[in-house]
């Protein structure tokens, strides 16, 4: 099994501060190295000309942070639903 791994800081800022709608949450700056997924595809982060190696090089996400019980420390990364526009 393939881990990432991340690390996490909570801001001040607002969510639209980062280019998000306005929402609830605490606006976070993740690093993140995921060997298993690659979030980009149609970009060569490593510049080696094979696409499906990227996942492994640390990158930064913005993301918002929700209370959720469910996990370890009580916050979680918020999931939106993706709009459909006609």
């Amino acid at each position: 099994m393939v881990r990432g791994f991340g690390l996490v800081f909570p801001t001040t800022l607002k969510p639209e501060d980062v280019g998000f709608n306005q929402t609830e949450g605490i606006v976070a700056l993740a690093l993140t190295s995921h060997p298993d997924f690659d979030d980009s595809p149609l970009w060569d982060e490593t510049i080696m000309v094979f696409f499906s190696d990227d996942g492994r090089v640390w990158h930064p996400h913005w993301v918002i942070l929700v209370k959720d019980e469910r996990v370890k420390g009580g916050l979680a990364v918020k999931e939106f639903k993706k709009k459909i526009r006609m």
